[in-house]
């Protein structure tokens, strides 16, 4: 809850899948990961090894931001390696973004659906003379 998660969790066993079905079901959890993370929620997966060809367990741990697997009785979190590069380059290109519409000479606001601003660049506030706080809204 510290973290902005307000209380929604899901855990979810894949006990009752049969070996045959597993790539149907990893395909299917692609989908979910893709709507559950718009929001803000802590979902649990677990699978059972024995029941996954080693292309179901490469799918799930790419379909996932982490994986924990129990080995020789002792956890290991492993990251999804391509999920962090795309957000760090997401991350990067955010930065680039903010800096650049600061740094244009020219007026800018983005307005809402609302007409109201909700962001305006350095220029734009200089020429009006408009403190930062107050251009917004």
């Amino acid at each position: 809850m510290e973290s902005g998660y307000k209380g929604l969790r899901l855990s979810e066993n894949t006990s009752w899948l049969e070996k045959k079905d597993l790539g149907h079901f990893v395909d299917y959890m692609e989908k979910m990961d893709d709507i559950i993370s718009k929001y803000q929620i802590i979902a649990l997966d677990s699978y059972f090894v024995d029941k996954c060809s080693t292309t179901n367990i490469v799918e799930v741990v790419s379909n996932h931001h982490f994986s924990l697997s129990k080995l020789e009785g002792k956890w290991k979190k492993t990251g999804n390696l391509g999920r962090k590069k795309a957000e760090e380059a997401a991350f990067r290109a955010v930065k680039y973004w903010e800096h650049t519409f600061y740094a244009v000479p020219d007026l800018i606001a983005i307005i809402n659906t609302k007409y109201r601003i909700v962001r305006a660049n350095r220029a734009m506030a200089a020429k009006l003379r408009w403190q930062k706080k107050s251009v917004l809204g």
